[in-house]
């Protein structure tokens, strides 16, 4: 299992667990460089400091046997600028310097510029954030590439919470998103099976970090702001205050999307059905009903009646497809089981 600290180094209890665990983990040293996202940054600091802050961190964890990598970088604001490049090579540098046996990557996100500037040329792996439909394209354009997802999906969802019919819908009065998981969210996010079906296919992925593994304080997407478009305030929308973004939520229940990612990384057998059954004021009206495995198929009992048997792959389920990279329309996902049950009034 990968982790990957978001935008900052990771304490040294973490790494010592991950050690113990066997989780393999991306350090990560900066999400500015020189030029600033926010205007009380790490950028204002970056000249004087990047260098010692760099091999230090190196220094403090390359006796890790759980890091894997070194990010230079998260989605950083040159990579628009055509010599962008000279700072990731310097950077670059530095980690190789302090630890020539570990591969450099950053997480770029500004399609096609970082390929356009030479950054990706200077980094030894290739971090995409939010661009799965491209990775082949990448790999054909450079041969000597290697990519991964280095965040993926942010798909947003509530723990508990469905809303009808399933669509992407905007946001709503109650402040929370359906767990159905068929995007509501950020214009850059889509639902997971787009990536599972993206690392299928594309052979030389190394795989994915989704963004992000547990909910956390602020970034109330798609409540409350936007990115760092709101300069750090997220308040519009209160009393939303945390993300929605994973399929843990803040008390460490899992949520639906949960079982989805597990449907495809454990072998254990499993199956997992949603949504809940109390649809008071339903009756009549047609409920759909998701199951999420990964085994070959599925019967649905319903009242000791069978509603049918869907095989995984064969019998696929459609979802809004409003995502940045596709017309808008319907994803059929081959990840997801689904059938459309009758409510009736309980007895």
């Amino acid at each position: 299992m990968p982790y990957e600290q978001a935008t900052i180094p990771p304490s040294p209890e973490l790494l010592e667990i991950c050690d113990k665990l066997g989780i393999v983990v991306l350090v990560e040293a900066f999400d500015e460089w020189e030029l600033g996202k926010v205007p009380n940054g790490y950028s204002k600091h970056f000249k004087r400091w990047h260098e010692r802050d760099l091999r230090d961190m190196i220094k403090r964890d390359r006796n890790h046997p759980s890091v894997i990598m070194w990010s230079i970088g998260n989605e950083i604001l040159e990579q628009s600028k055509k010599d962008g490049w000279k700072i990731t090579k310097r950077l670059t540098d530095i980690c190789h310097d302090e630890d020539p046996t570990r591969p450099t990557t950053a997480g770029f996100n500004y399609y096609p510029a970082p390929f356009k500037n030479k950054l990706a040329d200077y980094v030894d792996i290739i971090g995409m954030n939010y661009w799965p439909l491209n990775y082949q394209e990448i790999l054909d354009m450079n041969p000597n590439y290697m990519v991964y997802g280095s965040e993926t999906s942010s798909q947003t969802s509530s723990r508990g919470v469905y809303h009808l019919p399933i669509e992407a819908m905007p946001k709503i009065e109650t402040n929370q998103v359906s767990s159905y998981d068929a995007i509501v969210g950020p214009p850059w996010a889509y639902p997971p099976d787009v990536e599972f079906e993206q690392q299928e296919k594309v052979e030389r992925s190394l795989g994915e970090f989704m963004w992000t593994g547990f909910d956390y304080l602020g970034e109330p997407t798609p409540y409350g702001g936007r990115d760092n478009s709101t300069h750090g305030y997220w308040n519009d929308n209160w009393p939303s205050h945390s993300s929605y973004f994973a399929p843990v939520d803040l008390c460490g229940f899992p949520k639906d999307r949960y079982y989805l990612y597990q449907s495809q990384w454990t072998s254990k057998p499993m199956v997992h059905v949603l949504p809940h059954w109390n649809w008071q004021e339903k009756e009549g009206d047609t409920i759909p009903v998701f199951a999420y495995t990964n085994c070959d198929e599925v019967e649905l009992f319903v009242n000791e009646k069978s509603m049918g048997r869907k095989v995984k792959g064969v019998d696929l389920t459609p979802i809004p497809a409003e995502f940045h990279f596709f017309e808008k329309g319907t994803y059929m996902s081959k990840y997801r089981l689904s059938w459309k049950v009758p409510i009736m009034r309980a007895l």
